[in-house]
């Protein structure tokens, strides 16, 4: 009998025990836009869904620095073609604090025709997840989202766009954060 009551206290104790670890383990992988501040490099793989299924190597670099309550967000990315000869896109984006913690939006709104984009972002758990919206001059429109999930200093990143009439893309990769005392 005295056995059987300290096996269910030790159960107890144990399971108290698992959902306090549940529950650390939970609010530490809530993160803030301050985690992912930094200098990241890496390989992406890129795959476009049409019939000739394209599949390309991308060199990734992104940088996130704070600004005020907000942050800024750039991106540089070198796309290789069948021959080994490279492309470079730039990106700048910059955020504001919206409403609530975790989510920002960018001061330009959506102008419809426009070919201008509006973005926002939120960090959700260990993601920080970056849409862009625009819609062209034609009517159709254009979303691409990215998101970014960090575990220490290993940043995951998955893209995706959406345009009617254009093959689907979806790029993944892999990228390290550079010290932060590393040129740049």
């Amino acid at each position: 009998m005295i056995l059987a009551i300290g096996l269910r206290r030790a159960a107890g104790a144990a399971t108290a025990l698992a959902i306090l670890v549940v529950a650390w383990s939970a609010r530490a992988a809530d993160l803030t836009i301050a985690d992912f501040v930094g200098r990241f490099s890496g390989e992406a793989h890129a795959e476009a869904d049409d019939r000739f299924f394209v599949a390309t190597l991308r060199d990734v670099e992104v940088e996130i620095a704070r600004e005020g309550d907000g942050f800024r967000l750039a991106w540089s990315t070198l796309i290789y073609d069948d021959s080994g000869t490279p492309r470079r896109r730039d990106n700048l984006l910059h955020f504001l604090a919206a409403a609530k913690p975790g989510e920002f939006r960018t001061a330009e709104t959506l102008e419809p025709f426009s070919g201008r984009p509006t973005a926002w972002a939120y960090v959700a758990g260990n993601a920080l997840t970056v849409d862009v919206m625009a819609i062209l001059p034609d009517g159709t429109y254009e979303l691409q989202t990215y998101v970014r999930e960090l575990a220490g200093d290993v940043m995951t990143l998955r893209f995706v766009r959406i345009a009617p009439g254009r093959p689907d893309l979806v790029v993944t990769g892999r990228l390290t954060r550079h010290p932060a005392n590393e040129g740049g």
